[in-house]
């Protein structure tokens, strides 16, 4: 099963842009995990993760803003593209997402 939850904020407005198969909305979502070392103290890291919506989902997502508090529910996609100077072998990995509260 390929199954993606985040809950976390957004580090930038919603990014909307219009393509051949309709409209998608990029979002910029940070997560944060938080640990006790073996020494007893809290330790924190973030991850960034560049989430993709469509369609109706991108119409959802456009009004967000920086700092929204957003909890998605989708799957992680990878891709692989040609890189600089044609050379291939770089991948992105992008979370498409198919609820959004």
């Amino acid at each position: 099963m390929n199954r993606v939850t985040l809950i976390g904020f957004l580090g930038a407005d919603a990014e909307t842009k219009s393509t051949n198969n309709g409209e998608l909305a990029i979002l910029s979502l940070a997560s944060k995990t938080s640990w006790k070392n073996d020494a007893g103290e809290w330790k924190s890291r973030t991850e960034w993760h560049r989430c993709v919506a469509f369609v109706g989902m991108a119409r959802a997502a456009a009004g967000l803003k920086k700092g929204a508090h957003v909890l998605a529910e989708g799957e992680l996609r990878s891709r692989e593209y040609d890189g600089i100077g044609g050379i291939a072998g770089d991948y992105d990995s992008q979370r498409l997402f198919r609820k959004l509260r």
